[in-house]
Order: structure tokens, then C-alpha cells, then sequence
């Protein structure tokens, strides 16, 4: 169980250092389609864990139907 906290507090530091070399490069507005893209896949997580829930459909199928509904 250490080394899976250990994995994880490694694995966001990593994360948070190379948001902070993103923002202070000349490419931070990559940051906002990164932000945009989050949120978005946020939205179809809620929309198929709603779908599978709801008709009670496996992954998968509530996945396309997500992604379906998406485009």
C-alpha cells in the first residue's frame, strides 16, 4: 500500500510541475483546450455513467451511446 501512495504523490507532483512549465511558457494557452477537454470528458463520464445506470447497459455500449449522443 505504500508504494501506491508513493506512485500517486509521484505521479501528480509530476503532473503539477509540468502544469506550472505549461503556464509559464509561450504555449499557456494550450493550457484552456486542456481545461476544455477535462471538462468535457467530465460531461461524457456523467452522460454514460447516467446511461448505464438508467438502462442498465455495460461499458461499453454506454460508452457509444455517450459518445453518440456527444456528436
Amino acid at each position: 500500500m505504500v508504494t501506491a501512495n508513493f506512485a500517486a504523490i509521484a505521479g501528480l507532483s509530476l503532473i503539477a510541475v509540468a502544469l506550472v512549465a505549461v503556464f509559464f511558457s509561450p504555449y499557456r494557452r494550450w493550457l484552456g483546450f486542456m481545461l476544455a477537454g477535462m471538462f468535457f470528458w467530465g460531461l461524457l463520464e456523467v452522460v454514460r455513467f447516467g446511461v448505464q445506470v438508467t438502462f442498465e447497459m455495460p461499458v461499453t455500449y454506454s460508452y457509444l451511446t455517450a459518445l453518440s449522443l456527444a456528436m
